[in-house]
């Protein structure tokens, strides 16, 4: 069960019109690697970022 203050957060987010999620990618969406090029994401990670922006009114961002 999510904390109360989590759910009013993320029903909050839910109702804005439009949405941009921006994320950090090493170490964030694919693990720290010795050389950047060779970074890749968790598959999960791709595939939640994937599905967000393929929601209605909503962007993603990638930032390193």
């Amino acid at each position: 069960m999510l904390p109360d203050d989590l759910t009013r957060a993320l029903t909050s987010v839910a109702a804005t019109p439009r949405l941009l999620v921006a994320s950090d990618f090493d170490g964030t969406l694919a693990p720290i690697v010795n050389t950047p090029a060779d970074a890749r994401p968790l598959p999960a990670a791709a595939e939640a970022l994937t599905a967000l922006a393929e929601l209605p009114d909503t962007a993603t961002a990638l930032i390193s």
